[in-house]
């Protein structure tokens, strides 16, 4: 492993940057969607995750949209790991292989004996940011479906 130049250190900080704030778009639109599907709010992005498990098909929740936010928390779980070393982990730039990598080292999750370390390079970093906002544009578009208003009773073909 060998370090890197400055300006592979500038660019991986603004990429790092970039995937933190695609990030914070996709937990608004996580504490967006518990309000729109009318479940309640929680401090934290996971239990909100939770809550809108719970979402299910009804007569207020169409079956595809149901299963489309279903979906987009699937999607978006898994990078709450990686959010975290990424946030908390001092990054670390090294050339292995030939390519420069950003190494995440989370103190939060430190055993006694060696290291854990998340290694991404700036691509990955890159492609994790555009899942982000794929997730979060995905679920700024979905809601409950709308019912149709109950028929007032002087509608005609009433008594």
């Amino acid at each position: 492993m060998t370090s890197t130049s400055p300006s592979n250190t500038y660019s991986f900080h603004v990429e790092r940057s970039k995937f933190i704030d695609s990030f914070c778009l996709a937990e608004a639109q996580i504490l967006a969607a518990t309000k729109r599907f009318g479940v309640k709010t929680q401090s934290l992005t996971g239990a909100n995750i939770e809550m809108l498990r719970k979402v299910a098909p009804s007569p207020k929740v169409a079956k595809s949209t149901s299963s489309a936010l279903q979906d987009c928390l699937d999607r978006f779980a898994p990078l709450l790991a990686t959010r975290c070393d990424v946030v908390h982990g001092q990054m670390r730039l090294e050339t292995i292989g030939g390519d420069t990598c950003a190494i995440f080292i989370n103190p939060q999750l430190q055993s006694e004996i060696g290291l854990v370390a998340r290694i991404l390079s700036i691509t990955e970093i890159g492609q994790l940011r555009a899942q982000l906002l794929q997730i979060a544009k995905e679920l700024s578009l979905l809601s409950p479906a709308s019912s149709p208003p109950k028929p007032s009773p002087d509608a005609a073909g009433g008594p």
